[in-house]
């Protein structure tokens, strides 16, 4: 985001982005075809601009529905010279819920709630014609919870809050400058930190007795950095860009907290260092309807016992064939420096990543090959197919004993191919788009090959967008998006036993305290749910004499499907899922002035 590194794009579990749209000047996605000025990940990659502020008039919106509110502020502090941009969003439909629950005598649903908001702010200062200075700061918070009442038989009572979530906070500093003719620099200094956690809150009642405990689990990474890029005009058809990157990392994985009357803990596998230098330099060639982009990336990486040096070859190839087609072939090879802690399930929690250990780090070779198609008027046609090999990855057994010791892990390969196919219309007032993804996503570990936990072979979506009125002051718009995927490969316990918890009181442990752990496999032995979603939205705006308004009315997963988010076996045997989404109609009100 403006060259600021974000490590999480979504709020409620990927129900809404991570930033206010009204925010966002462009998006570029890169699934294959990494120019060299990306890397230290595998996968693909986004680069998100934000807008500048205007620098002429302020401008504000203000907008709010049942699930959140948002506004947005924007304009010049020194006319032409210097302008700010704020936004900021607040869900909602946790304050409603627990408000019309309270209301209702029920303060514990066992319902799942969701809380999000995030604030975005820049100022841009266009110190000549040439130069610019901008300050860019983000803050962003996540936290799923649900709250419980138990009681047993002997009239202990258990009021218990338990949820996980994300915060982030990130700035930069950008500056940029025309150096000469044909020649652009920028360079941002920029801090970055990412908290995830998961808790629980636990209210016991036990002989007429009252405690308070409190655990929380979390991990943190904390990133300042470097990024200087120099783009140069050669000619016409032919951009030169190289720069350098650097970072300093700090992670603390796996940090715990318990409280309690007379408890107070703190403990957790350390704190752990990785540097990163990087260099590259990316040309972009246009003669006769090709397109050649060629890379090179150089990066170090040093987490404080040892150093690895990395190249990173990248080509770009692409044909137009006349006026209707296109072809695109390319090879991207990518590395990474660090490991997720948990390669079996997807949650929140833990999705968080550990600098290497090993001599060598987690590379990646993808080679892909597309085809485009222009030649029906309104429509566009996509066909692209990728294989991607990656080496060196590595499943933590132990977390402790890999990062204390380099120890107790697996090291193994993975394999990412598919076809995506894609269609899109356009005309008049009717436009939509399909696209169907078929893949396979796979890890290999100590000879035994399973599907990786984001394997999702099958996927669809579908858009449909249809302008029921347009006049010279009104738009009334009807629209429908659909999504399915087949589930994620998921692991759920099938061996638990009793373990007698922490000690609340000083006369025992109170029945309601017991609690049971589950060990969970390494390799996947079931899959969630296909998820599948059906959104319709009816949107109508009007221009005002100051500006415009728009009422939005929306059915969300009409259908009701029960998308699971995960799976868990209770006390009884029975296996449970999590849901989010389910059915709920919505509205919002937007005013722009």
């Amino acid at each position: 985001m403006d060259g600021l590194p974000i490590y999480n794009q979504n709020h409620a579990y990927g129900f809404i982005s991570f930033i206010n749209p009204d925010a966002v000047k462009s998006i570029e996605l890169y699934k294959s075809g990494v120019p060299s000025m990306y890397g230290d990940k595998l996968s693909g990659f986004v680069n998100l601009m934000l807008k500048d502020g205007n620098v002429k008039q302020h401008h504000q919106s203000l907008s709010i529905g049942p699930i959140m509110g948002s506004f947005t502020l924007e304009g010049p502090i020194k006319k032409n010279k210097v302008s700010y941009l704020l936004t900021a969003r607040r869900s909602l439909i946790d304050l409603l819920y627990l408000g019309a629950s309270a209301i209702g005598g029920v303060n514990a649903s066992g319902v799942p709630v969701a809380s999000f908001y995030d604030i975005n702010g820049k100022i841009a200062w266009n110190m000549t014609n040439n130069s610019k200075l901008s300050l860019q700061v983000y803050n962003g918070y996540d936290d799923m919870f649900n709250k419980t009442k138990e009681e047993s038989f002997t009239q202990d009572k258990l009021n218990n809050k338990y949820g996980q979530g994300w915060g982030t906070f990130s700035s930069s500093l950008k500056y940029a400058v025309s150096l000469r003719s044909k020649l652009y620099l920028s360079t941002s200094l920029y801090y970055t930190n990412l908290n995830k956690f998961d808790y629980s809150n636990q209210k016991i009642t036990f002989n007429n007795q009252k405690a308070i405990h409190k655990f929380k689990n979390y991990s943190k990474m904390y990133e300042f950095g470097l990024r200087t890029n120099l783009e140069q005009y050669i000619t016409t058809n032919n951009t030169l860009q190289y720069g350098i990157n650097l970072s300093s990392q700090e992670y603390q994985p796996e940090q715990y907290s318990i409280k309690s009357a007379d408890t107070n803990l703190k403990y957790g596998a350390g704190s752990y260092r990785l540097w990163t230098a990087s260099v590259y330099v990316y040309n972009e060639f246009k003669k006769n309807g090709w397109i050649l982009g060629t890379g090179l990336r150089s990066s170090l990486y040093n987490n404080t016992d040892r150093s690895v040096f990395t190249l990173e070859p990248r080509i770009n190839l692409t044909k137009f064939l006349g006026r209707a087609d296109k072809l695109m072939l390319a090879y991207d090879r990518t590395s990474q420096p660090t490991h997720s802690i948990y390669e079996t399930n997807y949650n929140m929690q833990s999705d968080f990543w550990v600098p290497f250990k090993e001599k060598n780090v987690p590379t990646a070779d993808q080679l892909s090959l597309g085809w485009k198609n222009f030649a029906l008027t309104n429509w566009e046609l996509s066909i692209e197919a990728y294989y991607r090999k990656m080496k060196n990855l590595i499943r933590i057994n132990n977390l402790e004993n890999y990062l204390d010791a380099g120890i107790d892990y697996s090291k193994g390969t993975g394999d990412a191919y598919g076809m995506e196919f894609m269609v899109q219309y356009n005309k008049n007032r009717f436009s939509g788009w399909f696209s169907y993804t078929i893949s396979k996503s796979e890890r290999k570990f100590e000879g035994k090959k399973y599907p990786f936990k984001y394997d999702s072979p099958n996927q669809i979506n579908l858009f449909l967008s249809l302008t029921t009125k347009k006049t010279a002051t009104k738009t009334q718009r009807l629209s429908m998006n659909l999504q399915y995927k087949t589930g994620y490969p998921y692991a759920v316990s099938n061996v638990s036993y009793p373990s007698i918890g922490l000690p609340m009181f000083p006369n025992g442990y109170p029945d309601i305290n017991t609690s049971i752990v589950k060990y969970i496999p390494q390799e996947p032995n079931t899959r969630l749910k296909d998820y599948f979603r059906i959104d319709l939205n009816y949107t109508m705006e009007k221009k005002l004499k100051h500006g415009s308004r728009i009422w939005q009315f929306s059915l969300l997963n009409v259908t009701g499907h029960k998308n699971p988010y995960s799976i868990y076996r209770n006390n009884s045997g029975q296996y449970k899922a999590f849901v989010l989404i389910p059915f709920m109609p919505s509205f919002s009100y937007t005013r722009y002035f």
